[in-house]
């Protein structure tokens, strides 16, 4: 289906045309017109396996230069298996896209302020890790977490991030515009002229999502936001223990950043 004669295959090797980055790109081997390799000729990158279609529309893409949301540095490494997105470029590609996608930024600003070290703008460094650190409990959507193990941590790297189920992530969430002028997990009632604390757990009865709890009724919203804290790390606790227990591939790190997870009321 792909054969060409030989001369035309000669004809074509050593072709040069400028493609839709403003490079020059080369044929510096053609088996067939679905496999032809390329060498830019201002990088010297070279991609395998190219379309000669696409060689000659110049939309083939010089994947050495930052093209994933003008940071992301595919190279060689296949984002594709079996004609599905690989799960190390899908983790990859949504941690650029949070950090330096301008619609995602405007609709979530708490990321303006998040980058990603030099080394993950590489795909290859960033698939690398994922191989030693993905891991899966049950069907849970796992989640590329940054800052579990540092608090407030704004860098995703090899040393900041660790994956976790959905689940726990979503105890971390937080709604700073719900709840006003107050510590986390208080508010003020009116009727009462009290602050109550309250504690947000997982709903059991719906997949991830959370549900209030009560904790108490206190007259100052620091007496409040303790009763918080308490119950919070507790909670925070108990659910570290049943994916240890659920699970014998639950990291260790991960465990002990639960367990060892503080709650301010700066938070």
């Amino acid at each position: 289906m792909f054969k060409i004669s030989e001369s035309q295959a000669k004809e074509r090797l050593g072709q040069v045309v400028i493609n839709k980055q403003g490079e020059r790109m080369k044929i510096i081997k053609y088996n067939n017109s679905r496999d032809i390799d390329i060498q830019f000729l201002d990088t010297n990158n070279i991609v395998y396996n190219q379309c000669y279609s696409n060689f000659k529309k110049g939309t083939t893409v010089d994947y050495f230069l930052p093209t994933e949301f003008k940071h992301g540095i595919i190279g060689n490494e296949e984002i594709k298996k079996n004609g599905q997105i690989t799960k190390e470029f899908s983790y990859w590609a949504g941690m650029l896209k949070r950090c330096y996608n301008d619609v995602d930024l405007s609709r979530y600003p708490r990321y303006k302020k998040c980058k990603v070290e030099d080394e993950w703008f590489y795909l290859s460094n960033f698939s690398k890790w994922f191989n030693q650190n993905y891991y899966e409990c049950g069907n849970e959507k796992m989640c590329l977490d940054k800052d579990i193990l540092y608090k407030n941590n704004t860098i995703y790297s090899k040393d900041t991030c660790i994956f976790i189920p959905e689940r726990i992530n979503i105890l971390f969430t937080k709604n700073n515009a719900k709840r006003g002028n107050y510590p986390i997990g208080v508010y003020f009632n009116k009727r009462l002229g009290k602050f109550i604390a309250q504690v947000s757990k997982l709903n059991e009865n719906k997949k991830n999502t959370k549900k209030p709890t009560h904790i108490g009724v206190f007259n100052t919203p620091e007496e409040a936001f303790l009763a918080y804290k308490t119950e919070k790390e507790k909670y925070i606790k108990e659910v570290a223990n049943y994916y240890k227990e659920k699970y014998d591939n639950f990291p260790i790190v991960a465990y002990n950043a639960l367990c060892d997870y503080k709650v301010e009321i700066t938070d």
